[in-house]
């Protein structure tokens, strides 16, 4: 059938921290929970320019993926146009605690009739990933080590409103990120716009 008219584009997902999603009490009670940092359903508009960059995403709820998208990368079926080719995936840091918590990223999420069902990609098979989209080349899957997560691995770790998100000394994603429109960090702060630190915020020495 017709594809619809309307367009979507220049959409950035950029410089945020996104820890444990799906882990609040009002998800908990959802029939349907489904942790997820990025969803992407069927989309039936002609879509450019989406750019996910320089993010952190921490672990979420035991349930599919941390970037879950309807669209097995470009090979929309006849109800929508497809998200893949218009995605920019770069700089992001994916981490899980455990490999238990679920993929790091779901293309194709849901079967169509043009669509063959989802292909997952967890740390093991990142590269087969990279390969299938050209996108992630200076993607990491290490701890970020921000300040307010170093005992993540062993569930210590108090997530609030002041949990601090900051890199601690030696984190991996300083210096990591790509360049963006972004000249400052969630402090205000000057980025380096070659090199930002990957994240919200940037790195800074504790006095």
């Amino acid at each position: 059938g017709p594809r619809n008219s309307s367009s979507m584009s220049s959409i950035r997902i950029e410089q945020n921290v996104c820890v444990d999603s799906g882990g609040g009490w009002s998800h908990q009670q959802r029939p349907d929970p489904s942790g997820r940092h990025i969803c992407m359903f069927q989309n039936t508009a002609e879509v450019s320019n989406i750019s996910i960059l320089n993010n952190v995403f921490y672990q979420q709820v035991p349930y599919q993926a941390a970037w879950w998208m309807e669209d097995d990368w470009g090979e929309g079926d006849r109800a929508h146009t497809g998200w893949g080719t218009s995605v920019r995936e770069d700089a992001n840091v994916w981490f899980q605690t455990n490999p238990a918590l679920g993929m790091l990223i779901v293309l194709g999420g849901f079967p169509q009739p043009d669509v063959p069902p989802g292909t997952s990609y967890s740390a093991a098979n990142f590269s087969a990933y990279r390969t299938r989209t050209g996108n992630g080349a200076h993607s990491l899957l290490v701890d970020p080590l921000l300040r307010g997560l170093v005992n993540a691995s062993n569930g210590t770790q108090q997530l609030s409103n002041n949990t601090d998100m900051r890199p601690s000394e030696g984190s991996p994603v300083i210096g990591r990120g790509r360049p963006t429109i972004w000249t400052e960090d969630f402090d205000g702060r000057p980025s380096n716009p070659l090199h930002p630190d990957i994240g919200a915020y940037g790195f800074q020495p504790v006095a």
